[in-house]
């Protein structure tokens, strides 16, 4: 019998991947998607089953009675500069992971797997490692620190497996066009200035093919886990640099005359994950270096 994933964001930047990854791998895939036109993503393959429906309605008799090994749970609004310090936002996400979370449990879901990311250790320098308490600075990272808290209490109760991933700077074809890497590609291609902060921290981005890699095989091995472990795993990449080096080496690949300039008076927080347990417990290992997903990047522009 196929395995079978519930997977909410399907249709944002890394759930196009992942899905596009569990279908291919010939998963049973339920997509919940609030708009009905982006069913047709998906149209192509046998194995796809698309609900119509608002995360605060999602009810388990929505789908079929059987089993189902994980619910993925990569929604969540308002990731933009704009929004990300918009405390109405993210607590209606809080809501919605929620209302998520139960209905996993009601149909019984063997492993439950949401996404967070950097922003909720804060503002520290050094190594972001995952018994680190967090110190969010905006609304984002505290609500998604929050609802951690939440469902890692509620799965212990409910004997469901819970995993939180916290993603570093993912990159690839399709990401947000004012990220970064997004805007130095175009930049560099159209020979237009680039105009950046002090790019003296570290800084660590990881293919989204590796990324996507990665959360898979930790759902799939995520017995490998010590027991007592607190169920945050960072998706990283095992290359970590000074992020200015980053920038260097893109402007190396398009063999760009783009001026850059960086201001020394804008400075940042190291995003220095550590990939301990990624790497010794889960056994993952990358397979996509920076210089190969950026020339991904370079020949779709």
């Amino acid at each position: 019998m196929n395995k079978s994933i519930i997977i909410t964001g399907a249709s944002g930047f890394i759930g196009r991947y992942l899905t596009a990854e569990l279908l291919e791998r010939d998963y049973d895939v339920y997509i919940i998607v609030r708009d009905a036109h982006k069913a047709d993503m998906w149209a192509g393959y046998h194995n796809s089953h698309v609900i119509v429906c608002e995360l605060n309605a999602l009810r388990a008799e929505m789908f079929p009675k059987q089993k189902y090994d994980a619910f993925i749970h990569l929604a969540w609004g308002g990731v933009n500069r704009e929004e990300i310090d918009d405390a109405n936002i993210h607590k209606k996400n809080y809501e919605n992971s929620v209302y998520c979370l139960k209905a996993a449990y009601e149909l019984d879901c063997q492993i439950f797997a949401d996404t967070g990311s950097r922003a909720e250790y804060g503002n520290i320098n050094g190594v972001c490692e995952e018994s680190a308490a967090g110190n969010p600075n905006n609304a984002y990272g505290k609500m998604k620190l929050e609802f951690y808290h939440y469902a890692w209490e509620f799965c212990q109760k409910c004997s469901m497996e819970y995993l939180h991933f916290r993603l570093f700077s993912v990159i690839g074809v399709g990401d947000h066009p004012w990220s970064l890497i997004s805007t130095a590609c175009s930049n560099f291609v159209a020979g237009t200035p680039m105009k950046m902060g002090a790019c003296r921290q570290l800084w660590n981005f990881m293919s989204v093919h590796d990324a996507v890699g990665a959360m898979l095989k930790c759902i799939e091995e995520c017995h490998k886990l010590p027991q007592g472990d607190n169920r945050i795993i960072n998706i990283a990449s095992a290359d970590t640099r000074v992020l200015k080096d980053y920038i260097y080496e893109i402007h190396r690949l398009t063999d760009s005359d783009s001026e850059m300039f960086f201001d020394e008076t804008v400075k940042g927080y190291d995003s220095n994950p550590s990939v301990y347990k990624l790497s010794t417990y889960i056994g993952w290992k990358d397979q996509i270096d920076f210089r190969e997903e950026i020339n991904n990047i370079l020949s779709n522009i």
